[in-house]
């Protein structure tokens, strides 16, 4: 699937990025490839997001779901992009299927704290794939076919000669409305989870104490803003009521 949302991509980006250069007043083959090329990559990440989070989804709603138990765990170290080294924690699931059949596989998830031999945790699982929920997963895949998506359909318009004035209304209103409170929100919301975690001891091995005291002030600070936001949005709204009325 992938490989087909790749080529379907690559296709929409390179006609659109032509379409775009043949509206402007002096096209050329440099201006072409450079529309080409934000294109590519805007539809590219449309695409492959929305593939992704369907995917996911699909895989929750439909696949089997089981009580898979930790029996054990394997670790590497990973690297990142300054060069610290950390040593990571996958869990080894095991669970039994409905036909009796017993299967143990590795986590899909790996982080810096050992998982509990013992813990349980809800899986899906089928034809030898196996799918974790994450919120973090679905909310990233969201934003970026959200984001990617508004901007795809944006060039498609101008590419097509129409005009994408109400579309750019709506992107300024969804941000204002939708994706500011709700990443606010989400954030704090997230942040507070992390303390949560470590209050509960399952996260301790990445965080200190002082860490998670800081993380807590910065959640709730960022979910009071968030809710304050949502707030404001209501009594403004309310005003316009109250205004249309008059």
């Amino acid at each position: 699937m992938i490989a087909i949302l790749f080529w379907l991509g690559l296709g929409i980006g390179i006609a659109l990025g032509i379409g775009i250069d043949r509206r402007l007043k002096k096209p050329g083959i440099l201006s072409a490839i450079f529309f080409s090329t934000i294109m590519v990559t805007l539809s590219l990440t449309t695409l492959i997001s929305a593939g992704f989070l369907t995917e996911n989804l699909y895989a929750q709603i439909m696949h089997p779901k089981y009580t898979a138990t930790v029996v054990g765990s394997q670790s590497h170290w990973d690297t990142d992009s300054d060069g610290n080294s950390q040593e990571m924690h996958t869990a080894r699931l095991r669970f039994t299927q409905n036909n009796g059949k017993v299967i143990t596989i590795p986590s899909t998830q790996s982080s810096g704290w050992k998982p509990v031999v013992g813990d349980t945790r809800t899986v899906r699982y089928q034809d030898g794939q196996l799918h974790e929920p994450s919120i973090w997963l679905y909310g990233m895949l969201l934003l970026m076919l959200a984001v990617s998506g508004f901007f795809t359909l944006v060039g498609a318009f101008f590419a097509c000669g129409r005009s994408a004035d109400k579309l750019v209304t709506i992107g300024v209103s969804a941000l204002l409305f939708v994706i500011v409170p709700g990443g606010l929100l989400f954030m704090g919301g997230a942040m507070l989870w992390s303390v949560y975690e470590y209050i509960f001891g399952y996260n301790r091995a990445e965080l200190s104490g002082g860490a998670a005291v800081l993380i807590g002030l910065f959640g709730a600070l960022i979910l009071f803003c968030g809710w304050g936001y949502v707030l404001m949005l209501r009594k403004n709204r309310q005003k316009r009521v109250d205004a249309d009325i008059k």
